[in-house]
């Protein structure tokens, strides 16, 4: 063999061996590489417990969803559940050989690692379905490449741990982020469209399919137009992989983005006490149930009660009746906004400015803005507010707001508010017509619940639930002052008095903790002998307090008590003007026991909560305990009836319906309450400071700062409603008596008034001698 021959051979050999070498080494160092970044890899069998972070839902009741409690929010939904066209949409846009490869697709890391050379930018990216679920559940986001082989090798794992590409499809679906706070495809339908799942368009489904690269660029709520390019190329790629026709894809692809507003996860807009009271109450429920699993063999709960609330996916359903809730929480606006100009104007607002996204065709009647004055004249205020806009408050839109000498306070430059008027059109040009404003700084709250099933309707804790999450429903013990008084007519009617029985409203004088007390009546007139209704209907304090003395204050404790008043109660006569601290919610349930037969009911907020599989945990059904005497309560009934026909609730009289409740106001005016009901609904509304030491002002009374809350509330709850009648039980007749001296009334008697008796307790003799009767039939009255 030639020389040259043998030394070419020779070359070619250790050509040959130094590349079996180098890949002996490369093999080698791939092994060690490999177990150097597996060993400190989660294990791939956690995935068959895999347990996502899911939102906990909130349903009113009417099995609507209203709110929502979350970290991630998300809505786990099994894969059968997903509509086809929104998994192949996602196969199409993210991963197209998804089933044909095992977790890596090679192909397409050629594929894409050509592009990137020939285009020399990253042009195409190669993770898999599978890569990205990896990188969510076990990895970081950090761009590195010891991070993305960790992420080949978890794929690998799962598709083998796994063994089902639609298990793999149901996990990435519920578990990859589509921007905007929504985890998971069902919740992207519910952000991004404010429909379930199953009901979106074909188009649709692209635009959530085209999310996942990159949810905050492609947003429609961020770049409307970029998130439409980014929806067409998802139909492209629909369409080339035959999933839609060409001509469907153009169809599509002319339509416009079809979003919803986006909402706001911070701001509660309507509900917020209650949802919050809905949150710390299942809270407790979960505290104690969390630690009673912790000494169960089968545990339920990994996690604090906190984590069952915010990650379990639990389905909560509440009492709330949300169109309710709206109006209770604007009537409370409009009662303290009426209350708040009674007490005058605080002058310029400091620290705000115009909003200077406000534009014309933005504007409606009631809405409420700042203003910058620009001028003060005879013809009224102008101002500018928001881009570019001009008003004038009228002199009197702002006669409320001028001092004992006629003066208003304000100068050009100064910030107040203002409010679009109520009869506003969008033609209107301007100066457009605006009202003077402030904002309240008292505060007021209502609570609403169903007699039947003691379903709490509605709950407002305050003015603002942005401002204070305090709910004064609930939270707040403040003195109910003549609000108490129906607790002490209570125990009279139910030991023997009668409604026409006479008391004496005349000064009494009492020692009490070693200090002597001077109760006094409203106003300091005295009436001397009335009767009981005509003492409650006017809310006589004398008369009260020789009430109490009568039956004894450890009477009137044992009926506060059954009646549901859990506060620290002491036996002493000042207790029949309210002289103890209770919370709303606690005297709005005491005066549902009289219209509902007696019964006392238990407030439900929360009716049920099912876990993510709809398996019922935890229930509170409606709960009663007769605690009166169905007559007791409807002579109670009556005679609280009769404060809103004669009485110092008389301005709800306008609303008919049979009404019932009683007015309270506490010392220096602190506070000032109306409770009351229908024959549905029991209502409680308060107000006043939270500083306890400030008034509301002189006259500011239940009947004037709490009532006309309550009037407007109910006038929109009864709207449209029937005319009840209350259950009138056996033994219970109807008289006609004189209203002044609790006898039977004549056919001359002025104040002739309908009376409810215990049978065998009515009067039988004439107010007058000599004189006809009203002929008293039972069954006509």
């Amino acid at each position: 063999m030639p020389e040259a021959s043998r030394k070419k051979r020779h070359i070619i050999a250790k050509i040959a061996w130094l590349f079996l070498v180098a890949f002996a080494v490369g093999l080698c160092g791939l092994i060690v590489g490999y177990f150097n970044l597996s060993s400190d890899l989660p294990s791939i069998e956690i995935i068959n417990d895999f347990r996502p972070s899911l939102a906990s839902l909130v349903y009113d009741n009417e099995g609507n969803k209203v709110h929502e409690f979350f970290i991630e929010r998300r809505i786990w939904t099994p894969i059968d559940e997903i509509p086809e066209m929104m998994q192949n949409a996602i196969i199409a846009v993210e991963d197209s050989r998804f089933y044909d490869h095992h977790g890596v697709d090679w192909i397409g890391i050629v594929r894409a690692a050509w592009a990137n050379i020939r285009y020399r930018r990253i042009k195409q990216g190669a993770s898999t379905i599978t890569q990205q679920l990896a990188r969510r559940l076990f990895l970081t986001p950090e761009q590195t490449y010891t991070r993305k082989i960790k992420e080949m090798i978890l794929a690998l794992r799962i598709e083998r741990e796994l063994a089902d590409k639609h298990k793999i499809m149901e996990y990435y679906l519920n578990e990859i982020y589509f921007g905007s706070g929504a985890y998971g495809v069902a919740a992207a339908a519910q952000v991004y469209f404010q429909k379930p799942l199953k009901d979106l368009s074909t188009e649709q489904f692209a635009m959530l399919a085209g999310l996942p690269r990159s949810p905050s660029r492609y947003s429609p709520f961020v770049n409307a137009d970029l998130a439409l390019r980014r929806r067409n190329i998802a139909l492209r790629r629909m369409a080339e992989e035959r999933l839609i026709s060409s001509e469907q894809c153009a169809d599509y692809i002319a339509l416009p983005l079809s979003v919803g507003v986006r909402e706001s996860i911070e701001e509660i807009p309507v509900g917020g006490w209650f949802f919050e009271h809905i949150r710390r109450s299942a809270l407790k429920i979960f505290k104690i149930a969390v630690q009673e699993d912790e000494a169960s063999e089968n545990k339920l709960y990994s996690g604090s009660a906190m984590d069952v609330i915010y990650r379990d996916g639990l389905n909560i359903y509440t009492t709330v009746d949300l169109k309710m809730q709206a109006v209770a929480e604007e009537a409370v606006r409009y009662g303290l906004r009426r209350l708040d100009k009674r007490q005058g104007f605080r002058g310029p607002v400091e620290g705000v400015q115009i909003d200077e996204a406000l534009t014309k065709d933005k504007l409606s009647g009631g809405l409420k803005t700042y203003a910058k004055v620009t001028e003060l004249s005879d013809t009224g205020i102008a101002v500018a507010f928001g881009k570019e806009l001009t008003g004038i408050i009228p002199p009197k839109r702002f006669k409320w707001a001028l001092d004992a000498n006629r003066e208003l306070g304000l100068a050009p430059d100064d910030m107040i508010e203002v409010m679009i008027g109520p009869k506003y059109k969008s033609e209107d040009e301007m100066p457009i017509v605006l009202w003077l404003e402030q904002e309240p700084i008292v505060e007021g709250a209502l609570v609403a619940i169903d007699l039947h099933t003691g379903y709490v309707k509605a709950m407002v804790g305050g003015r603002s639930f942005g401002v204070s999450e305090f709910n004064r429903v609930i939270q707040s013990r403040r003195q109910p002052g003549s609000a108490f008084k129906p607790v002490i007519y209570t125990a009279a009617i139910d030991t023997s008095m009668v409604p026409t029985d006479i008391i004496l409203d005349v000064p009494v004088y009492k020692d009490e903790v070693d200090k002597v007390w001077k109760p006094k009546n409203y106003g300091e007139r005295v009436y001397g002998p009335i009767t009981l209704q005509t003492a409650l209907e006017k809310s006589k304090n004398l008369a009260t307090v020789n009430l109490i003395n009568r039956i004894s204050p450890h009477l009137a404790v044992k009926y506060a008590r059954i009646l549901g008043i859990e506060s620290n109660l002491q036996p002493v006569p000042s207790l029949a003007l309210g002289s103890i601290g209770v919370s709303l919610l606690e005297l709005t349930c005491l005066y549902g026991v009289f219209p509902d037969g007696g019964r006392r009911f238990h407030p439900v907020f929360i009716k049920r909560i099912t876990d993510h599989k709809g398996r019922e945990i935890f229930a509170d059904r409606p709960s009663f305990d007769q605690v009166l005497s169905p007559q007791t309560a409807y002579v109670m009934t009556h005679m609280l009836r009769g404060v809103i026909q004669r009485g110092t609730g008389v301005r709800a009289k306008r609303l008919g319906h049979n009404l019932g409740g009683k007015t309270g106001t506490s010392n220096d005016f602190a506070d000032a309450w109306f409770l009351g009901f229908s024959s549905d609904l029991v209502v409680g509304s308060w107000v006043g400071f939270d500083d306890m030491t400030l008034t509301l002002g002189k006259q500011e009374s239940g009947a004037r700062a709490a009532l006309p809350i309550w009037i407007k509330f109910m006038e929109s709850v009864l709207k449209d409603e029937p005319v009840k009648e209350y259950v009138r039980p056996e033994g219970i007749v109807l008289r006609m008596v004189d209203a002044k001296t609790g006898l039977l009334a004549t056919d001359r008697t002025a104040d002739a008034i309908l009376e409810a008796f215990v049978a065998g307790t009515e009067p039988t003799k004439l107010t007058a001698k000599n004189l006809p009767t009203f002929t008293q039939i039972d069954a006509g009255l």
